[in-house]
């Protein structure tokens, strides 16, 4: 995973995340310095949080240059997906498998997956302090 931390670093534009989640204790160092460089570069990153992760949002939405939304109580993800680029990034981990990314380099899904992003943007509400 910094692999693709450290591809995202190098991507200028909006960055989306859908399904984002409270980072392990074992890698809120790495992902707190990774926050602060990406607002360095100046990196803009919008990310959607499942109703169960209103904590995180909450955090999320206090680092520079975050847009962090609630999505509606039907509308969870079972993974974290990361578009930057041209790239789009699955993120998978549980109690019981070690983490995996699998990364799919194609335009054309960055660019739907967006519109999808987007879409569920829209219904979506902003974190409340």
């Amino acid at each position: 995973r910094k692999i693709m931390f450290e591809e995202k670093l190098k991507q200028k534009g909006v960055q989306y995340v859908l399904g984002a989640h409270m980072p392990s204790p074992q890698s809120k160092r790495f992902v707190d310095l990774y926050h602060h460089r990406r607002a360095q570069n100046k990196i803009k990153l919008k990310m959607l949080f499942s109703p169960l992760e209103k904590e995180a949002a909450k955090l999320f939405s206090t680092y520079k240059l975050v847009q962090a939304r609630i999505l509606p109580k039907q509308r969870t993800s079972p993974i974290a997906i990361n578009i930057y680029g041209t790239k789009t990034a699955l993120l998978l981990g549980s109690a019981s498998l070690e983490p995996l990314t699998i990364i799919i380099d194609d335009a054309g899904l960055a660019r739907d997956m967006i519109s999808y992003f987007n879409m569920l943007w829209t219904i979506s509400t902003p974190v409340v302090s």
